[in-house]
């Protein structure tokens, strides 16, 4: 008898995990991804990064629902002076 290995796949993209996933996942597995993903885009913005390619496709999440963003070859550093400064 050989090893099963079902299951074994500890990450995918968001989109392909709410395609498999979407019947069953629950309101609050919804809110907890979209508030984990708030947070990893607060956490680049608090460090002046500006992730520019938000998709389904670029967030990561794993078997126990959670989620981390990838693919950061569109990031930038952002000068936060234009923003700070009050417009009269």
């Amino acid at each position: 008898m050989g090893l099963r290995l079902t299951g074994l796949v500890l990450t995918s993209t968001l989109m392909n995990y709410l395609r498999a996933n979407a019947h069953i996942l629950s309101m609050q597995n919804r809110l907890n991804i979209l508030y984990q993903i708030s947070i990893d885009l607060k956490y680049l913005r608090d460090h002046s990064i500006v992730y520019h390619n938000l998709t389904p496709n670029t967030v990561r999440i794993s078997r126990n629902i959670e989620t981390k963003l990838y693919d950061l070859s569109n990031c930038y550093l952002n000068d936060d002076s234009d923003i700070n400064r009050n417009v009269e």
